[in-house]
């Protein structure tokens, strides 16, 4: 029976999964595997891909390095493993391979209403699970600090190691079935369980978070990287991760187009708009002069158009699909078709408008010094169509860093603009147990012990993206 769990923190979408994985092992740890009327191989596989999937995501933005190529071939798999083991496990997550064509939607696969085997609704639950966490993985705040970092690391090998202890048996239901791709695509991932049993062990109490420890000097420091993946705003506080991806996304960006420089300025104007409607952050009148005089110079940028153009490339296509998510959220939100961003979500919002100016203001300005934008030629003596553009020469200036320049002050004014305290989260504990660890525990002790399992409770609210 398929356990209904509500989930609305990323903690709480891995214990989740896990907890039907576990419950997997432990209902199976004295067989050899599944028979071809106990499992759908194809939902197994499916909500198997989800499990790794949402693994190498975490690992990829908690340790970049993670997401290198392997230079000497995954013959030194276990060499790598033993000198750095969190680069071993994201090259095995990376490396995983394609799960192999189905003849149904990972939808239908995953769908909960669907009829079947236990086995097979525990992992239809499981998949569910893990895209409900990536998805809220990806919304939430980076502010995590050292041992929170590595209870994440904990918490995503964990899943790995459960789904490398369930393999066998995938792998015996794939082979009586006569199902060489599944084989195939389990092989790709041999040598799993080996890896995330060294990344336990360098996760382990000794040298965790210690300053100066012989693990630190080893392995840097995994640090909360902002992911480049768009969110999806659905109200307030989404709203208010997705402008802070933003601001990432701009700072980033190698090329940046006019166009693109305008159309972020349209998303900030809307966003002040936003935020003067719902009186952030006091009521005196004060900070909605602010955000008026704000979206007034943002509204010149949009405006303004005076025939600069790109030079160069400008492959910024992260940026383009966050500032296309908050352009359609900004206009369901003036429509009343979205849930408008208030209180402390509006402060949030203005809060982040100015480093958004200044961020786009100065990646504007590095383009024009780099000579990748152009402007029309206003030389009566020339055939060309265009000049290079130059902040230096007289008439070569593009007049939107002029614009920009005014919104920048404009800005300034709101820099004093902080959003209310928000009680942070425990700090870690250092000697937490894995949830590998709890597993095994229940593996031993059989199915009526699944409640050994810890609960993580929830400790801030973290919408998915939708």
């Amino acid at each position: 029976m398929v356990r209904a769990v509500a989930v609305t923190t990323w903690d709480g979408a891995v214990t989740a999964t896990a907890r039907e994985l576990a419950h997997l092992l432990a209902t199976t740890s004295r067989r050899t595997g599944w028979g071809p009327q106990e499992i759908d191989i194809e939902v197994a596989l499916t909500a198997r891909a989800a499990v790794l999937a949402g693994a190498a995501n975490v690992l990829g933005d908690l340790a970049p390095r993670t997401r290198q190529p392997n230079r000497h071939g995954r013959r030194d798999l276990l060499a790598l493993a033993d000198q750095d083991p969190l680069r071993a496990l994201g090259l095995v997550l990376r490396d995983r391979g394609r799960v192999p064509p189905f003849t149904r939607s990972p939808s239908e696969l995953l769908d909960a209403a669907a009829p079947g085997a236990p086995a097979t609704r525990s992992w239809a639950a499981a998949g569910r699970h893990a895209l409900i966490g990536d998805r809220i993985w990806t919304a939430q705040a980076r502010n995590l600090d050292a041992d929170h970092a590595w209870h994440v690391v904990r918490q995503v090998t964990a899943l790995a190691e459960l789904v490398a202890r369930l393999d066998p048996m995938l792998a015996h239901a794939a082979k009586a079935m006569a199902n060489p791709d599944a084989l195939a695509y389990l092989d790709r991932t041999a040598g799993l369980r080996v890896v995330a049993q060294e990344v336990a062990g360098l996760s382990s109490t000794s040298g965790i978070g210690a300053a100066g420890g012989t693990r630190d000097l080893m392995h840097p420091p995994i640090r909360a990287a902002e992911p480049a993946r768009p969110i999806t705003p659905v109200d307030g506080p989404t709203a208010v991760a997705a402008t802070r991806r933003l601001i990432s996304l701009v700072r980033a960006a190698g090329t940046i187009a006019p166009h693109q420089v305008r159309a972020v300025a349209h998303v900030s104007r809307d966003l002040a708009v936003l935020a003067a409607a719902a009186r952030a952050p006091t009521d005196d009148g004060a900070d909605l002069r602010r955000l008026g005089e704000l979206a007034t110079c943002l509204n010149n940028v949009v405006t303004g158009r005076h025939g600069e153009a790109a030079l160069a490339a400008n492959p910024a296509f992260a940026l383009e699909g966050q500032v296309r998510e908050l352009a359609k959220y900004t206009r369901d939100a003036f429509a009343n078709r979205m849930p408008r961003p208030h209180g402390e979500d509006a402060t949030r919002i203005a809060s982040r408008l100015p480093k958004l100016v200044s961020a786009l203001n100065d990646q504007a300005r590095a383009q024009v010094e780099a000579r990748r934008w152009a402007i029309p030629d206003r030389n009566q003596g020339t055939d060309l169509h265009y000049a290079v553009a130059s902040a230096d020469s007289a008439g070569q200036a593009p007049r939107m860093l002029a614009e920009l320049q005014r919104s920048v002050d404009a800005a300034k004014t709101l820099e004093e603009i902080r959003s209310r305290p928000v009680a942070q989260p425990a700090r870690w504990a250092r000697a937490d147990a894995a949830l590998v660890a709890e597993a095994s525990a229940v593996e031993r002790a059989g199915p009526e012990r699944r409640s050994a399992l810890p609960t993580v409770h929830d400790r801030r609210r973290l919408p998915p993206s939708a």
